[in-house]
């Protein structure tokens, strides 16, 4: 355990930068609040870890921080921010709020994307940094969902690429991967289903989108250099009574999700961020074991391939 100093602490992900790692995550008061901030930490050992950065926004709920090394060499987090509407409080609305540092003192943030949708996940391939972002829908409200994609190349300025229902459904949080030829790789979640998987070719217009056989909810993709593909998220394994943070092993031909084993959580808890190191595989998450929710770091090895 990493951090556990306000009430809720959540929503990870986590990088390294610098030769140093550094792990983001939400604080608030409780999950759904709109008090939540942004804290960064950082760590040049992976055992002791110093606050590093931290974002409030005074009337917004700030969540689900991202972070991604950016074509340049600099660093972004990428965040949500959600204002409650005073007259409707089932309603809100959201915007996407990006923070670039290139010595992580010096901050520039900006508002980017589209009203109402959320770039929820930024991956740097080639010259572009890419974001999936989908349409914030408030409670109450019914339909569909759709997901934007998004390229940029030095994350403060964006372009819509293309825009996709992702097969319909209520779609929203989206990890994914580019392969060495430039495919496109995206586990989704899926409201009232499994998740689902995407395959996009440059540039990136058309997309094949498939049902899998299991759902994690808050996913995180990270591919191995012999092409293995490993998710984590929250999940709900066979035989368990309630959710785990856990990991599992992708294909994509034939489209299926193999489960590999759970982490150490409890009740609420998930929203990974995975890091390869050398052979090993490093995990923030969070958990609930000690009656709140704190932020936690996993260092597994894992060699098998999948079966």
């Amino acid at each position: 355990m990493i951090w556990d100093a306000s009430p809720h602490n959540a929503f990870t992900d986590l990088i390294r930068w610098k030769n140093h790692w550094y792990c983001s995550f939400r604080e608030g008061s409780e999950h759904a609040s709109y008090d939540g901030t942004v804290r960064i930490l950082s760590s040049a050992d992976g055992e002791n870890w110093v606050s590093f950065a931290q974002f409030v926004e005074k009337g917004s709920d700030l969540r689900d921080p991202k972070l991604c090394v950016l074509p340049s060499g600099q660093l972004l987090v990428g965040m949500g921010c959600r204002t409650q509407d005073e007259k409707d409080p089932q309603n809100w609305r959201t915007v996407t709020r990006v923070a670039v540092t290139v010595d992580g003192s010096n901050w520039e943030l900006r508002t980017v994307g589209d009203p109402q949708v959320w770039m929820w996940r930024f991956v740097t391939h080639g010259e572009f940094v890419y974001s999936l972002g989908y349409r914030q829908r408030p409670k109450g409200l019914g339909g569909d969902t759709f997901l934007n994609f998004y390229r940029s190349r030095d994350g403060l300025t964006w372009e819509r690429i293309t825009q996709s229902e992702a097969g319909g459904g209520y779609v929203n949080e989206a990890a994914f991967t580019f392969e060495p030829d430039h495919r496109c790789v995206v586990l989704l979640r899926r409201e009232g289903g499994n998740s689902r998987l995407g395959l996009s070719h440059p540039p990136y217009q058309q997309w094949t989108w498939t049902d899998l056989n299991d759902r994690f909810n808050g996913p995180a993709l990270a591919r191995f250099s012999d092409g293995r593909l490993l998710v984590g998220g929250r999940a709900k394994p066979a035989g368990a009574n309630e959710a785990k943070t856990a990991l599992a092993w992708l294909t994509t031909d034939p489209p299926r999700l193999r489960p590999l084993f759970t982490l150490p959580s409890k009740h609420e808890t998930g929203y990974p961020g995975l890091y390869l190191l050398g052979d090993e595989l490093w995990i923030s998450y969070y958990s609930s074991e000690t009656g709140k929710c704190a932020v936690y770091i996993a260092r597994v090895k894992i060699n098998n391939a999948p079966q």
